[in-house]
């Protein structure tokens, strides 16, 4: 079945109504970069709640996939190489963000170490961390904190890190009875 025009224009009615819902007004899509309304459309056309796949079948979340779409989105804006997303790093990173929730701390510990459990043995490694007590429109979000944060900019813009996993856990956290955390760990060889 083709996606025609009576279908699209209630696609982007879709979008409309979705961003709206999230607390998001037209005129805030300008100042949040192309991320917000890009994860938006993402959710609209691709038929799914789950993202790309990598390589091995690994499948990104909707989250994780725009906020590797919001990263890039950033990248892209700053003059920065696109990141490819690799599925050992997004297993590294998933079972950091769980562990994080299982065992409610906030912390990176020996991120080093975990990656190299994770195959990472050589190279240069890097990883942001973020959480949010609400996971509506988490990507941008998660961005924009990280630009405004010199240490997390830079490794968010190191246009040495080139491959990136995205690892996302939501649960109780902190005293929230729902919070989305998020570990992004980057890698090249």
């Amino acid at each position: 079945m083709g996606t025609g025009p009576p279908q699209l224009h209630r696609r982007l009615i879709g979008t409309v109504s979705l961003l709206a819902a999230a607390g998001l007004r037209v005129s805030s899509w300008k100042r949040l970069g192309g991320a917000a309304l890009a994860a938006a459309l993402l959710a609209l056309f691709s038929g799914s709640s789950a993202g790309s796949a990598t390589r091995d079948g690994v499948e990104l979340t909707f989250t994780e996939n725009a906020v590797v779409y919001a990263m890039n989105d950033a990248r892209a804006e700053h003059g920065v190489p696109r990141l490819k997303v690799n599925e050992d790093l997004i297993r590294a990173a998933r079972f950091h963000s769980k562990d994080m929730v299982e065992r409610q701390y906030f912390e990176h510990g020996p991120f080093g170490e975990r990656l190299r459990r994770f195959g990472f043995k050589t190279g240069t490694i890097g990883e942001n961390l973020g959480w949010l007590n609400n996971d509506k429109l988490a990507a941008p979000r998660l961005i924009r904190m990280w630009l405004r944060s010199p240490s997390h900019r830079e490794v968010l813009l190191s246009t040495r890190l080139r491959v990136v996993g995205v690892g996302i856990r939501v649960g109780p956290f902190m005293g929230w009875d729902r919070a989305v955390v998020v570990t992004v760990d980057f890698w090249s060889p």
